[in-house]
């Protein structure tokens, strides 16, 4: 009913006035129905929208926490090969590959001494290559 049919009290009178104007009832329920049908698919569409941002965020976490653990597992092994680097290079290792490797340990050690003024020329002579 049309908002006139709504503020009579008689129904008789209602009834004649919405047959009377039964062309501006449907036009009033027409814009109503096409608001709320609009007003649904807005929300279905604000709906779509969020579940389609809710997967990609979603989808990205998974990510980051996959890249974590493979960043921690990599850690991991960083400090394994570090203690294997240390153990390896370890002074008791070096001495068992020396004698394994027949080397010989040095007993002393003499270090020159360098002089501050000492210069080291070349004994090159310059020949000329024309021959007169």
């Amino acid at each position: 009913m049309c908002a006139i049919c709504m503020n009579l009290r008689h129904w008789h009178t209602m009834t004649y006035l919405c047959k009377l104007k039964k062309q501006n009832c449907d036009k009033g329920r027409r814009g109503i129905a096409t608001l709320n049908l609009t007003i649904i698919l807005g929300f279905v569409l604000l709906l779509a929208v969020f579940l389609a941002q809710s997967n990609k965020l979603v989808k990205k976490n998974y990510e980051i926490r996959t890249y974590q653990d493979n960043l921690k597992e990599q850690q991991a092994l960083a400090k394994k090969m570090e203690i294997k680097l240390t153990e390896a290079s370890s002074v008791e290792n070096l001495e068992q590959a020396s004698k394994n490797l027949n080397l010989i340990a040095v007993d002393k050690i003499k270090y020159l001494k360098s002089l501050q003024a000492s210069v080291a020329l070349s004994s090159y002579q310059q020949t000329s290559s024309v021959n007169p």
